[in-house]
């Protein structure tokens, strides 16, 4: 991530392909992504660290607003990462969501995410993090992935159904 940032800021130019992209991410239910990795936010936190020092050279008022996004979307990918743990050690769940919401370096962005163009739930994660409020972050997290999951169960639902009896 940092030679493809580092590469961006220096290119002179762009080539969109499209739809034609190079690089296709698959959803694997067994990968990293998806599994609960210890001590997320020491690997993060130091990467944020790097490109804030990368950044903070260029002398950029938008490259900065850039990367204060960059840092809250990581910062979420954490929190989001330590909630999948709260079923096996609710304490050590809270201490860790404690731990990176009162980290010293979210006081360097919070403040400047432009939430009013964000979804409700950027919002939510960002009104919890503003407050230090790890268990409401917890429960609202649960709370939303389990409405999602029972949405998508009942659309499921609803196209067998239209399929099985070929209403059009």
């Amino acid at each position: 991530l940092v030679l493809t940032y580092e590469a961006t800021l220096k290119a002179k130019s762009f080539l969109d392909l499209g739809d034609q992209y190079l690089y296709h991410n698959r959803i694997v239910q067994n990968s990293k992504s998806r599994r609960y990795t210890p001590d997320a936010w020491r690997a993060f936190r130091s990467l944020i660290e790097h490109l804030y020092d990368i950044t903070e050279k260029l002398d950029s008022a938008e490259m900065i607003e850039q990367m204060h996004l960059r840092a809250f979307f990581s910062t979420i990918d954490c929190l989001e990462n330590e909630i999948k743990f709260y079923k096996q050690n609710k304490k050590n769940a809270i201490e860790q969501i404690r731990k990176i919401m009162s980290d010293e370096i979210i006081d360097r962005y919070i403040s400047s995410i432009p939430i009013e163009k964000m979804s409700k739930r950027y919002q939510v994660y960002h009104r919890l993090i503003q407050k230090k409020k790890p268990l409401e972050l917890i429960w609202y997290e649960r709370d939303r992935v389990f409405t999602e999951k029972v949405i998508k169960k009942k659309i499921r639902q609803f196209i067998n159904f239209v399929s099985e009896n070929q209403v059009s």
